[in-house]
């Protein structure tokens, strides 16, 4: 929920400075000190926003990489304070690290400690970093993220070792399905899918989109191939992705068409709650 939640921020931002709400695209003849403000303000945000939404991607990536390699299950209150404490402790690194970075790029552009050309320079020309300026989008932005992934891509590989171990332990030690340590597992497993999912969607769409920040940099002339456009297009279907992995399901289709085409609504209902 922490995850979605930053997400949506994130993209309002965006939305709204696309839309021009923080007069963004003439703000280099506009010199009016509040538009000024409002335009950083939301580039200030977006910034807050993005960093925590790969922040809970990396907490989502690590917890399941914990939940298979924890052997220990807590049960009772201490179980619940152990999960009380473990989401304050993920609280505190997804929006601390984003405030972190957030407060360091306002300090950076409020003081003299970098010369102009070396500021992030966020609400100067545009709500975001100025462009043609250096490697401060790398610095502030680009580079947090892809350590962030790449850091989720190794948590994967380690996840996925622990997930064969405990399948293959399931397997030798148990043959009842009921058993409450087999539903744990099928429990784990589907959180694991999940989060599987997730991060193909926004762990692809923002791998490319890292990719061409550092073409970008790095080597500009070659984005001058439309074949570079293809990042753009993957990160903005992002949405489509998500709704077609999490929605577009064989057992919603299934009760869909019961309730549609065979009218069967009791049957339609039953299942759809499953999904709710």
């Amino acid at each position: 929920m922490c995850h979605v939640g930053t997400l949506f921020v994130a993209y309002t931002c965006l939305a709204m400075i696309n839309f021009d709400v923080a007069k963004s695209q003439n703000l280099a003849e506009n010199e009016n000190p509040t538009n000024k403000i409002m335009c950083a303000t939301m580039g200030y945000m977006l910034l807050f926003a993005f960093i925590s939404t790969f922040s809970w991607l990396n907490i989502m990536c690590f917890d399941i990489w914990w939940t298979f390699g924890n052997k220990r299950t807590p049960s009772g209150v201490s179980r619940n304070r152990k999960q009380r404490n473990k989401f304050i402790a993920y609280c505190c690194y997804s929006w601390g690290t984003a405030l972190a970075i957030t407060s360091l790029c306002i300090l950076v552009d409020s003081t003299d400690i970098l010369s102009v050309t070396r500021r992030p320079n966020i609400g100067r020309d545009r709500c975001w970093f100025q462009h043609g300026l250096g490697a401060t989008e790398l610095i502030f932005f680009t580079g947090p993220v892809t350590l962030q992934l790449t850091v989720n891509l190794l948590f994967f590989i380690l996840t996925s070792k622990n997930y064969n171990k405990v399948k293959t332990q399931i397997r030798k030690v148990l043959t009842d399905p009921t058993d409450q340590r087999n539903q744990r597992f099928q429990g784990d497993r589907e959180k694991l899918i999940m989060n599987v999912k997730l991060f193909i969607v926004m762990g692809i769409s923002w791998i490319c989109e890292v990719i061409s920040n550092y073409l970008n940099y790095f080597l500009p002339w070659l984005l001058e191939y439309r074949i570079f456009l293809v990042f753009d297009i993957i990160n903005c279907l992002q949405g489509v992705f998500i709704f077609a992995l999490f929605t577009l399901k064989k057992k919603l289709y299934n009760a869909l068409r019961r309730r549609f085409l065979t009218g069967n609504d009791k049957g339609s209902v039953s299942n759809t709650e499953q999904f709710c």
